[in-house]
């Protein structure tokens, strides 16, 4: 069970960044916002400060103290240039998106998103010191019901999450989510929410994603020609002991990387689809291809299904939504079939374990999850505990490698329960009518759309309206078989331009 003190931060914490997401007066949201990245601080030391991995920190107060000046000096510069240059924030956030800073404490180490946090807080501080200078933001269009709905949506999942914590066995886990993840990336949105999408703001950020789709590349091929990685010793012993060699380039998993790599080639086809310049489209096209080969040296499949199905909806949108539709359904139904001739549903074991050892483990997971969500169907077992929970029942006396759920919805329908599992589905529902919402005009390929290369906003705004729904659409059959859907900023950097785009 939850320490009530510490629970009681990570509902605040939650319901502060709840409030940055749905509050329209331009102080209260900032205040909030502060509040929350305040809490979620607050939050992960209460958890977490007498662990080991904290050691370092409370036996050394000079390093903490002078960690701390660091960090603020480096938060009042970017809150600085942020003031003065308000369109500095969308592309600072995009551009530290995948950067993770390796810190080592206690013996353990921890890979943390310190880049994007620090340009979080330095565009709260902005937005404290009042730089914001853009009008109100405009009301949802009559009937855009999703647009209304999504930011309250979002943030009663968040707070949901932490309420659903009380009664977890691994609360660490939980409160690690919500300080961690959660709650800066609801403040993350919320920023990214006052921004002015402009058509050269959208150029710049699409330009930053791939130079540094191109930089990770070209760590990619250097790591898979001289057989060596840079760093993670788990991946580093796997590719000792197998035939395959997978490659992570700056990230620490190669699944992350091949993420990334996925919403990339996204973006890059759905410009190669919409333009009208050959050279455009050539140039877009060899990029993609180059982008493509970097992530096969990943060998992750979960990221070659999840751009598949970004190219779906591209090709939806651009041709026909129909015959799309109808091709992707035919290829779901030769899956199913496939599963089930290889005998994945048999309930002989050893065909069971076979499949299991095809998908890394990932069956396991999946039937493990769904037995754990039939013991409390309604509250299950509390945010955050999921691994423990597998742990003791299905591989009590082994090491706890491998029983973290890689199947988002079953990992909140174990945890959650079908109250969770309920909201989680209607804020997912939700975030893609968003994403759709009045999408027509830029979508030939939609039963009375428009023509596609002149949408009424500008090409630029067409694109990025394409490239924003099949990314989404990417992250989200990423996390059927890797999870980290709405723990992705991401998503909600997604969510948090769509919603712009959505309401001009």
């Amino acid at each position: 069970m939850a320490d009530v003190a510490t629970w009681a931060l990570a509902v605040l914490a939650t319901l502060a960044a709840g409030g940055a997401l749905v509050l329209r007066d331009d102080r209260s949201r900032a205040a909030a916002m502060a509040l929350a990245l305040a809490l979620a601080v607050a939050l992960i030391a209460a958890d977490s400060w007498d662990d080991e991995r904290f050691r370092d920190l409370r036996d050394h107060a000079a390093l903490l103290a002078a960690a701390a000046l660091a960090g603020a000096l480096v938060i009042a510069a970017l809150a600085l240039v942020i003031r003065r240059h308000p369109e500095a924030l969308p592309l600072l956030a995009i551009a530290a998106l995948p950067f993770r800073v390796p810190i080592e404490s206690g013996g353990e180490s921890a890979n943390l998103l310190l880049p994007l946090y620090a340009v979080i807080a330095a565009g709260t501080v902005a937005a404290l010191a009042g730089a914001w200078t853009r009008p109100r933001e405009p009301e949802a269009p009559p009937g855009a019901f999703a647009l209304r709905w999504l930011p309250l949506a979002l943030a009663g999942f968040i707070v949901l999450y932490a309420i659903q914590g009380i009664h977890s066995d691994d609360f660490s886990q939980a409160a690690s989510n919500a300080g961690f993840f959660l709650a800066p990336f609801a403040v993350l949105a919320a920023l990214l929410g006052r921004v002015e999408w402009s058509g050269r703001v959208l150029r710049y950020a699409l330009a930053i994603v791939v130079a540094e789709a191109i930089l990770f590349a070209i760590v990619a091929f250097a790591e898979y020609g001289m057989r060596e990685l840079l760093w993670n010793p788990t991946i580093i012993e796997a590719n000792e002991i197998h035939a395959h060699f997978r490659v992570n380039s700056l990230f620490w998993d190669p699944n992350v990387f091949g993420r990334y790599l996925a919403v990339t080639i996204v973006a890059v086809v759905a410009v190669m689809l919409w333009q009208r310049t050959p050279r455009t489209v050539a140039g877009a096209g060899g990029l993609a291809l180059v982008l493509l080969a970097a992530l096969a040296t990943t060998l992750s499949q979960s990221s070659l299904v999840a751009l598949l199905a970004g190219l779906a909806v591209l090709a939806g949108l651009r041709w026909s939504a129909r015959l799309t539709a109808a091709v992707c359904a035919g290829a779901l139904v030769a899956a199913v079939v496939a599963l089930a001739a290889s005998g994945a549903f048999d309930s002989d074991a050893s065909s069971r374990k076979s499949i299991d050892v095809e998908t890394s483990g990932r069956w396991e997971l999946i039937r493990g999850g769904l037995e754990m969500a039939a013991d409390d169907p309604v509250a299950g077992l509390g945010s955050g505990g999921f691994e423990r929970a597998f742990q003791k029942r299905f591989r009590a006396g082994e090491e706890a490698a491998g029983t973290v759920s890689h199947t988002e919805p079953v990992t909140v329908l174990a945890e959650q329960g079908g109250i969770g599992f309920a909201v989680y589905l209607a804020v997912v529902a939700i975030a893609f009518a968003a994403l759709a919402c009045a999408i027509r005009p830029y979508a030939p390929g939609l039963p009375g759309g428009g023509g596609g290369l002149d949408p009424p906003d500008g090409l630029v705004v067409g694109i990025a309206r394409a490239t924003l729904l099949a990314a989404l659409a990417a992250m989200f059959v990423h996390s059927l078989s890797y999870a980290a859907f709405f723990t992705d900023p991401i998503t909600w950097v997604l969510l948090a331009i769509g919603l712009v785009l959505a309401r001009r």
